[in-house]
Formats: structure tokens, sequence, C-alpha cells
């Protein structure tokens, strides 16, 4: 047989340590992200396609490795997550939940170890649970369809529409009204006043400018 050859572990450790801290911590935060999204995508399919166990074992190695969620991670794979998807996602999500429980329930009661274990899971699929169905309710208010922004627009704005119409009419009425009684008062008035002095021939200026005095404030 061919022989394989052999990993010097030690010298994986001493590459490891080798690294920078920072590095060393991009690449663990980048690890996480990407542990949160394969699970999420698991989580995304049809029921048909939904393999629980390979979801559970997933979540074990998750909690084992992270020991919580990233929920901005979790909900901007939801908000990207079209209805179908959201709604399997929701589902398969309740069935993984279920299955930890039943987990839990068939474990020996003398292996306290392992039913500690499989405690620590469960409480981490309940966060999940809580957090995706927060998600998706916040996904449904922020993102209306065509049919429900129309909904909104037909009862919101057009009633203001139509009052604000009706209001506008009414005071171009009003000024339209003001504008004629005006221009017959004053067409009137320049009427009234040629008769007035049509024939002012032998009218003393006295008498003619207590009439005028007189139609000014009359007019």
């Amino acid at each position: 047989m061919e022989k394989r050859p052999e990993i010097n572990m030690a010298k994986q450790d001493s590459h490891e340590k080798s690294l920078p801290a920072k590095e060393i911590q991009v690449r663990d935060l980048q690890a996480w992200h990407d542990d949160i999204k394969l699970i999420c995508k698991q989580l995304a399919v049809s029921s048909d396609s939904f393999k629980v166990k390979d979801t559970f074992v997933a979540v074990e190695a998750f909690v084992g490795k992270h020991k919580r969620w990233l929920y901005s991670d979790v909900s901007s794979f939801l908000f990207d997550c079209d209805e179908k998807n959201l709604s399997a996602f929701i589902s398969n999500l309740d069935g993984l939940q279920e299955y930890a429980y039943l987990q839990i329930a068939g474990c020996s009661t003398g292996d306290k170890t392992r039913r500690k274990q499989l405690e620590k899971i469960a409480t981490a699929i309940d966060k999940l649970w809580d957090h995706s169905n927060l998600a998706q309710t916040q996904n449904q208010s922020l993102h209306d369809t065509d049919e429900t922004f129309k909904a909104r627009f037909d009862k919101n704005l057009i009633p203001f529409k139509s009052e604000f119409t009706h209001e506008m009419n009414m005071q171009f009425i009003s000024l339209i009204a003001i504008f004629t009684a005006l221009s017959f008062l004053v067409f009137g008035g320049i009427s009234s006043l040629d008769n007035v002095f049509s024939d002012v021939g032998h009218v003393p200026v006295l008498e003619l400018m207590i009439v005028g005095s007189i139609w000014s404030l009359c007019i």
C-alpha cells in the first residue's frame, strides 16, 4: 500500500501560533459568518429536500464552536429570501425544533453529559426560531407589495386630494366673485360719475367738489 505522508501536528500548531492575532480573529469571524450562512441555506429548502438530521448535526457543531448566533447574519439572509424560501425556512425550523426535543426525550437519563449538550443545542435552536420569526414579521412590515402600497395610497392620499381640490375650487370661486364685484363697482361708479358731471357747465366748483366727495365716499 502507498504510504500516506504523516501530518506534523506540532508544525501546524507552531504555524497557528505564528499568525498575527488580528489575522486569526478575522479568519475565525469569517468562519462564524460562513457557518451561519450554511445552516440558513440548509433550512431554506423545500420540505422534501430538507434533511433535519444533517441540519441538527450542523447546529451541534456550530454551538460547540461558536456558542451563539450572529443575528444580523440571520436577518440579512431572511431579508434576501423570497416568500417561498422564507416560508420553507420557518417551516423547516419548526421541524428542527421538534427534532431537537425528541432527541432530549430519547436521551438516557443516566447520560447527563449528553443530555446537557442536547439541551444546549435545543436552546440555540429556540433562539434561532425566535429571531427568525421576528425577522419574518419585520420583513413583512417593511416590504409592501404593489397591492398593499396601492391600497394604502387609495386610503390615505385619495381622500386628501379630493378634499384639497374641493377647498382650492371654493377659494378660487370666492376670488372670482370678489374681483367680479370690484369690477362692477368700479365701472358702475365711473358710469355714475359720468352721469353726475355730464352737465356741469353752470354748476359752481364748490358744489362739484362736494358732490365728488360724496360720490367717492359712497363708492
